[in-house]
């Protein structure tokens, strides 16, 4: 593959990558296109080559990575290990351009560093709506190893195998499209495209709806953190209160929206799961339990569907210290009240 292709360098630095916005760049110089409509106020934007580590699921134009393509600042640094406080001796983190294999085609990269979880995926798919609204063609990038349940959404959302393309080794492609930074704290600004997706989802699935109208999420097998310290004491007292306690990875994509569908409350300890709120009918209840370390309101865009909305954290005072570090331990108190007024 030709240097000239992608950069005047031979390695890139990635401890040394910096995060920025491509798109606000391009619009300054009127390179973007703007959209109407549900997408009001969305911007599209294609940039010239585009590289693609999986390892990482990070991606780089012109040394740099897009805020478009990562989400979240700050998840640059997770994913590569580094701390910007002391980048004396960063660890080492060189990236050899000519180990990327060249594609000459056009993509939107869907396999970002934690959109492996249900709710990252979902602003990918926020992305997948837009793009296919404008008529983009080109094929969406991810990691072979994700779930089945993500090829199986792109299916619903008429996504043909064929425009999938899964990839384990850094790849560089001739074309990337980015769109606005569609991250879930921020998408109250743009409402239309969390209905649409909503719209589709629905669509796709036709009549099917799960069963109980009280959903208790749990944080599943493969959650990394934020454990329920007294997690048997507290699914307990959902089930009196006519919960049914769920794993959402266990489910097919088409079985959780359709669970979604059919409940009224959805609970359980931060995390991903919970953005399955965003698929409740309106009007609808979510109860969300938190360390004090650790008060994540990301969640909170689901007002745009005018749900009611309970907080639960542990108990912490500067007498009285809390002390699970980002472990959840709730008073079970404090859940009664909640749960009793159901």
């Amino acid at each position: 593959m030709s240097n000239s292709r992608i950069s005047q360098h031979s390695v890139l630095d990635l401890a040394r990558l910096e995060c920025s916005g491509f798109v606000k760049a391009a619009r300054a110089e009127g390179r973007t296109q703007r959209l109407s409509g549900w997408a009001d106020g969305i911007e599209v934007l294609r940039v010239g080559p585009i590289i693609y580590l999986p390892e990482f699921g990070i991606s780089i134009v012109d040394g740099s990575c897009p805020e478009e393509c990562i989400g979240y600042p700050a998840h640059l640094d997770m994913r590569l290990g580094i701390d910007r406080t002391n980048l004396d001796s960063p660890p080492k983190r060189i990236f050899e351009l000519e180990s990327s294999q060249w594609r000459d085609e056009e993509v939107a990269i869907l396999g970002n560093p934690f959109s492996h979880v249900f709710g990252h995926w979902i602003e990918e798919l926020f992305k997948v709506i837009i793009l296919e609204s404008v008529g983009f063609s080109g094929r969406y990038v991810l990691p072979s190893w994700y779930s089945s349940n993500y090829i199986e959404s792109l299916e619903l959302l008429n996504i043909q195998n064929d425009r999938i393309c899964k990839t384990d080794r850094p790849t560089t492609f001739r074309n990337g499209i980015l769109t606005t930074n569609l991250i879930l704290p921020k998408i109250d600004k743009y409402p239309g495209v969390a209905v649409r997706l909503r719209e589709l989802l629905f669509d796709a699935i036709g009549e099917t709806t799960g069963g109980p109208e009280r959903l208790w999420a749990v944080r599943g097998s493969s959650a990394n953190g934020r454990k329920l310290i007294n997690e048997e004491e507290i699914e307990d007292r959902a089930r009196h209160y006519g919960f049914e306690i769920v794993d959402y990875a266990t489910l097919s994509f088409r079985d959780q929206i359709a669970l979604d569908r059919g409940a009224k409350v959805l609970a359980g300890p931060h995390g991903s799961a919970l953005l399955h709120s965003a698929f409740l009918p309106d009007r609808s209840t979510l109860m969300e339990l938190h360390s004090p370390n650790y008060v994540n309101t990301s969640i909170i865009f689901c007002c745009i569907f005018r749900h009611r909305y309970f907080q639960l954290v542990g108990f912490h005072t500067p007498g009285y210290p809390y002390a699970y570090g980002q472990d959840i331990n709730i008073d079970m108190r404090h859940l009664d009240l909640a749960m009793s007024s159901l």
